[in-house]
């Protein structure tokens, strides 16, 4: 009679994350919620705008807004 060894695996749920920081708080966020992440590029700033709208960058075509959120929630600048 031959012997066969079934081994039960039960699968770990493991989440990615993406750490995001703002001011000294520190938040996880879901990858499978992240559409792309890039280097810092330029930004064009927008004049006559609030001083959390940092300006705009263009990514592939599209343009998209640049917002400060440490100066949007009135966070002290942690000097990064």
């Amino acid at each position: 009679m031959e012997t066969v060894d079934k081994t039960i695996r039960t699968e770990t749920d493991l989440r990615q994350l993406v750490n995001v920081q703002i001011g000294t708080e520190e938040f996880g966020i879901d990858i499978s919620l992240v559409h792309d992440i890039h280097r810092m590029v330029k930004i064009t700033p927008i004049p006559q705008t609030p001083p959390h709208f940092k300006g705009i960058i263009n990514l592939r075509g599209q343009i998209i807004p640049v917002v400060d959120f440490r100066i949007l929630f009135n966070l002290p600048d942690t000097g990064r």
